[in-house]
């Protein structure tokens, strides 16, 4: 049995070994008002005392449980109130955003409670975020990662302090010690009869799975935590291993990119964590498994094209010679069609494209001068009109030097433009072909020669 006196000397050694608190720190508690949160609060505020930090709580009311969680709310309140702690609550339909979203009840509740805990550390200026997870918690999470196929990474379980600021002061202790905590502090929790239900996969895993194996060892939860820490010390080996690559990600325009040859210097192991990177740079990381980073890694490395859908309306690519991510568009974004007409003389300015575009009559050039952005065609060669517009279906394409044409597809392939980028590709066009794509070449049909005898000049510029 632990004392109150020896739990808060365990508390206070163990933030202090893992450096999770700083004198003069304000730190927002997670409080659903369980024992768990209720202990952490409790706790922390004695500590707090000599430490030096400043402490208030967030409840968010999942609105799951009806009259339950409107009695568990007001025992959070109770307890920052009668502490004196700073006492903070949001209401969050938690069932509807996991239906809107296509996720589980529990995940979504978990993404609401970090979304909050979040947006509120920012308004009250708190420096770290401490939640309540116990030593089964982080049992329960490696087995639960071990069933869903995780690799290195997951094994690790729960890290008592996150790079974004989150803390496990808890983390060194048991459930029966917060028990006896609680018990000898008389501290007033709620109960949440849910968690002896077998709903949700956590629940399950802790009643049912971790039950029977503790009846074949007693000593199971020892050798969980036993293959945590040797997970741990192996993840921290290759996250040394893939720093440079990490620093090759690059996110840009909502995509993230790396190259792909960076990915496969590494041994093969290290190039799922730098995968994994991928996912966390854009935030996308928790509904993807090892499964997910095994289905990209096995695709063929001569085929440099292809695209594979990933959990939370994501996609993964490969084009060319670098990997992306990116959320996935609809249909309507993919196919949007544009089209501008251009003035044959002087300029054009194009609001929607941030662009403008120049044409001016020349006498001469010199071709060892041209710009990407900067053609020169035979004016007499122009049929009607003019227009800057993104590809059509059956578009076909002369390039320079090519007599006949080709499919505009088979060109862009040819010029290894990505799929996903050719939509984005302008052509300037008259009314019946097309005379230059923008960032690449003019149409053979529309080059200056020897019987050119007027010569434009077209300059394509940001407006600004």
């Amino acid at each position: 049995m632990i004392t109150v006196e020896s739990f808060e000397k365990k508390l206070q050694n163990f933030i202090a070994e893992n450096r999770l608190i700083d004198s003069g720190e304000h730190i927002l508690i997670a409080l659903s008002g369980g024992v768990d949160s209720a202990v952490l609060l409790y706790a922390l505020k004695q500590v707090s005392e000599d430490e030096s930090f400043t402490l208030s709580a967030l409840h968010v009311n999942h609105k799951l449980r009806g009259a339950a969680a409107s009695k568990d709310e007001q025992k959070a309140r109770e307890m920052c109130a009668m502490l004196g702690v700073p006492f903070y609550c949001v209401h969050e339909d938690v069932a509807a955003y996991a239906k809107q979203n296509k996720i589980s009840v529990e995940l979504a509740g978990r993404k609401i409670r970090y979304q909050k805990l979040f947006a509120l550390k920012k308004i009250v200026q708190a420096d770290k975020i401490a939640t309540a997870h116990h030593l089964q918690d982080h049992v329960e999470t490696v087995v639960m990662r071990c069933l869903r196929g995780s690799g290195i990474a997951g094994l690790q379980g729960i890290a008592a302090k996150r790079q974004d600021g989150v803390i496990r002061p808890l983390l060194i202790f048991n459930k029966d010690e917060i028990f006896d905590y609680a018990h000898r502090r008389k501290i007033k929790y709620a109960i949440d009869a849910t968690n002896a239900q077998n709903n949700y996969t956590r629940n399950r895993i802790r009643n049912v799975f971790i039950a029977r194996c503790k009846e074949i060892d007693e000593h199971f939860e020892t050798y969980v935590r036993r293959l945590a820490r040797c997970a741990r010390g192996l993840n921290e080996q290759i996250e040394r291993e893939i720093e440079d690559g990490k620093r090759q990600i690059v996110l840009q325009n909502g995509k993230v990119m790396l190259p792909f040859e960076t990915v496969q210097q590494l041994k093969p192991y290290s190039r799922s964590y730098l995968i994994r990177a991928m996912f966390e740079r854009i935030e996308a990381l928790s509904n993807i498994e090892e499964r997910h980073i095994q289905q990209i890694l096995s695709m063929p490395s001569d085929k440099t094209v292809w695209k594979l859908h990933m959990p939370g309306n994501i996609c993964f690519e490969r084009e060319y010679e670098r990997y992306q991510i990116k959320k996935k568009q609809s249909p309507i974004q993919e196919k949007s069609l544009l089209c501008f007409t251009v003035n044959k003389s002087g300029k054009t300015e194009i609001q929607e494209l941030n662009k403008v575009v120049l044409i001016e009559p020349v006498e001469k050039f010199e071709k060892n001068r041209l710009r990407l952005y900067e053609k020169y065609i035979d004016c007499d060669k122009i049929n009607g009109n003019l227009c800057l517009r993104n590809k059509r279906e059956r578009d076909r394409f002369s390039p320079l030097g090519l007599i006949g044409s080709k499919s505009l597809k088979k060109y862009f392939i040819d010029c290894k433009i990505p799929k996903t980028a050719r939509n984005n590709v302008m052509l300037l066009c008259d009314e019946k072909e097309i005379i230059w794509v923008l960032g690449h070449e003019i149409s053979e049909k529309y080059k200056v020669d020897a019987q050119t005898k007027n010569i434009i000049k077209i300059t394509v510029m940001q407006l600004r």
